[in-house]
């Protein structure tokens, strides 16, 4: 199985997989247990990082050491905010638009063309993603 979008560094290197699940009530720990089933069932490759994305919240994981506890959560609202002003945030979106606002967001973090979001940015920045994923290609995959 293939994630929703796969991030290649310039090597062509998949350096993070990112499943888009637009449930409503997301939590860090259905993510982790989604995340370990999928690993469990050898449907996802082990790749440096690996992100779970609502339209509420997103959780990342820094799998390049052992210690994969340490869960980077935020809120993906603010993302929602600067590429889709004009939505009701009541409104659930369907999976492919999240996914082509993730896709969006993640393509211009890649290029540096981000706004600063202090409260996306600051655990991106520290798990090293935002700067691992610099000059990346951000790929959608087929369903």
């Amino acid at each position: 199985m293939a994630s929703d979008i796969t991030i290649k560094n310039k090597d062509d290197q998949t350096i993070a997989m990112v499943e888009i699940k637009n449930s409503q009530n997301l939590s860090k720990e259905i993510a982790d247990n989604f995340r370990k089933n999928l690993i469990s069932n050898g449907l996802v490759s082990h790749t440096p990082y690996f992100l779970i994305l609502s339209q509420d919240k997103g959780f990342l994981w820094n799998q390049k050491s052992e210690e994969t506890k340490n869960i980077y959560e935020f809120s993906v609202k603010k993302i929602l905010e600067k590429y889709l002003p004009i939505s009701n945030s009541k409104d659930r979106l369907k999976g492919i638009q999240l996914e082509f606002l993730i896709f969006q967001w993640l393509n211009d973090l890649a290029l540096k063309h981000k706004e600063n979001i202090p409260e996306i940015n600051t655990p991106l920045t520290s798990s090293g993603f935002i700067n691992d994923i610099q000059d990346a290609n951000i790929l959608m995959n087929d369903h």
